[in-house]
C-alpha cells in the first residue's frame, strides 16, 4: 500500500512540475514567438487580400462603368421618350397653334 501511495504522489508531483514547466515556458518564450509569427502572417494575409482586391477592382471597373453608363442612358431614354416628352410638347404645340390662329385670323377651336 505504501508503494502505491508513493507512486501515486510521485505521478501527481511529476505532472504538476511538468505542467508548471510548460506554463512558464509558454509565458516566457513561446507566447512571444507565436504572437510575432501571427502578426507576420496577418500582415502577409492583409497584403495579399489588398492586392487581390485591387486586381479584381481593376478588372471589374470598366464593366461597372459601362453598366452604369447604360443605366443612365436607359433612364434618360425612358424619361425623354415617354410621358415627359409628350407632356412638354402638347402645351408647346397648343401655344404655337393658338399663336398662328391669332396671326392668320382664324377663330380658336376648343382643344381636345
Amino acid at each position: 500500500m505504501q508503494i502505491v501511495l508513493s507512486i501515486f504522489i510521485t505521478a501527481i508531483v511529476s505532472s504538476l512540475l511538468t505542467l508548471g514547466f510548460v506554463y512558464f515556458f509558454y509565458r516566457i518564450y513561446l507566447r512571444d514567438v507565436l504572437d510575432r509569427k501571427l502578426d507576420e502572417n496577418m500582415e502577409k494575409a492583409k497584403q495579399k487580400i489588398k492586392e487581390g482586391m485591387k486586381e479584381e477592382a481593376m478588372e471589374l471597373l470598366p464593366k461597372f462603368r459601362s453598366e452604369v453608363r447604360e443605366g443612365f442612358k436607359e433612364a434618360l431614354n425612358s424619361a425623354m421618350g415617354g410621358q415627359i416628352l409628350e407632356n412638354v410638347t402638347r402645351p408647346m404645340s397648343s401655344i404655337v397653334e393658338s399663336s398662328l390662329s391669332f396671326l392668320i385670323g382664324r377663330p380658336d377651336e376648343p382643344t381636345k
